[in-house]
């Protein structure tokens, strides 16, 4: 088997733990044949997940500048890229703003209510829109 070459990455640039696309050929014959991800010379492994043998989702980490992005399987070795990654750090001071787009998993895993319905405080019989009616 050739070894994995990348081609495509979908965005391009961004912050750290911004999910990634990456598109190429070779990725690996099966979820078992992919064991590594760089992203910026950052592993990236523990936070990819292997779509198809052209498609594989991540998550960028720490890597900061320009970068390449190499997958590893098992069958190739280790990869080349033919497009690169630009990592940056926004830091958002007191008068600046910092556009952070929020995963709809993110909402559900820190127990955000993203729904209209109000938000039921558990015991108390209230919710956090206001109060029912106490019939005690």
């Amino acid at each position: 088997m050739p070894p994995p070459l990348v081609t495509g990455i979908s965005p391009r640039e961004g912050c750290p733990g911004i999910k990634i696309t990456i598109r190429g050929e070779h990725l690996g014959i099966e979820e078992k044949d992919f064991i590594g991800l760089k992203i910026c010379g950052d592993d990236c492994r523990a936070t990819a997940a292997w779509i198809s043998p052209n498609k594989i989702i991540a998550y960028s980490g720490n890597g900061q500048g320009k970068g390449d992005v190499v997958v590893i399987t098992k069958s190739g070795g280790v990869g080349s890229c033919s497009v690169g990654f630009y990592g940056r750090v926004e830091q958002a001071g007191q008068f600046q703003e910092v556009a952070v787009w929020v995963e709809e998993d993110s909402v559900a895993l820190f127990g955000l209510n993203a729904s209209k319905t109000p938000a039921f405080l558990p015991g108390t019989g209230d919710t956090l829109s206001g109060s029912t009616t106490d019939n005690s």
